[in-house]
């Protein structure tokens, strides 16, 4: 079985490149560190900016990642089996 390693920075610049695509211009960002994740496989991302936490689905260990912007894990939610279709509610009290 191999271990897919995706870093936190890597995973917001897909997300925020995306952002770029769809919404028009915006300012450059460099990102200045790395941190792995405790995860073998991604699903979705999502990025809550009122609490500023990112959320990463990692539907092969059946697990919901839970990052600040500093790529920090804040917080692991396992017991979900395939784990995919994460949306972050409107009023960013549930993801």
């Amino acid at each position: 079985m191999r271990t897919r390693r995706i870093t936190t920075a890597t995973a917001f610049a897909v997300l925020f490149s995306s952002v770029v695509l769809v919404g028009g211009t915006a300012s450059p960002a460099a990102a200045d560190s790395s941190a792995s994740l405790p995860i073998k496989s991604s699903g979705d991302i999502v990025v809550d900016g009122v609490h500023k936490r990112g959320f990463i689905s990692d539907p092969r260990s059946g697990k919901v990642v839970a990052t600040d912007y500093n790529g920090k894990v804040v917080r692991q939610i396992g017991s979900l089996p395939g784990v995919v279709g994460l949306e972050i509610s409107p009023d960013s009290k549930t993801v």
